[in-house]
């Protein structure tokens, strides 16, 4: 309606003449650290994990990044459609992150004789660090998703719906 576009109006002029400098808190900048990493690990798969579970409160951590992938590869179409090739790069680093998240919550859950060799093969550092650092917390299994190539997506099959994500908030 013509109110709501005026309140908009007035909201996004007061937005660009606000003019106070913004920073992030200690948990942002290293979810932005993270991200911006070209080769994320398994420490870094912690962090993710705990700002989903902060945007995500009421959804398991399958939910969580099926939800983030949606988004991430409708403004990567919107992008491309842009030729906005850029951003295309980013929105593709973003995915290849949740892309690892997923590979690593996948490691957790398998034992290291049943690591897949495709797998292995993408991240081997993943591997590496993991089952040297970090006790075995399952040994439920899934089928691992695809990932060829940095185009490719994660696959939504397979993956639980466990809630013990949402632990590592309590145990900081």
């Amino acid at each position: 309606t013509l109110v709501d576009n005026a309140r908009v109006r007035e909201k996004l002029k007061v937005i660009e003449m606000d003019q106070n400098e913004y920073t992030l808190d200690e948990e942002d900048q290293k979810v932005q650290k993270v991200v911006l990493k070209t080769n994320p690990c398994v420490n870094d798969s912690v962090v993710l994990k705990k700002s989903l579970s902060r945007s995500y409160p009421n959804c398991s951590l399958h939910e969580a990044l099926t939800k983030e992938n949606e988004k991430l590869r409708l403004e990567l179409y919107r992008s491309q459609a842009n030729l906005d090739v850029g951003e295309c790069e980013v929105i593709q680093q973003l995915l290849d992150v949740t892309d690892t998240v997923a590979v690593v919550c996948q490691a957790e859950e398998e034992s290291p004789v049943n690591y897949s060799k495709s797998t292995q093969a993408k991240y081997p550092d993943a591997r590496q660090s993991y089952y040297d650092k970090s006790p075995k917390k399952s040994d439920t299994y899934r089928t691992a998703s695809s990932i060829s190539s940095r185009r490719d997506l994660l696959s939504s099959q397979g993956l639980p719906q466990s809630e013990d994500w949402h632990t590592d908030l309590l145990d900081c």
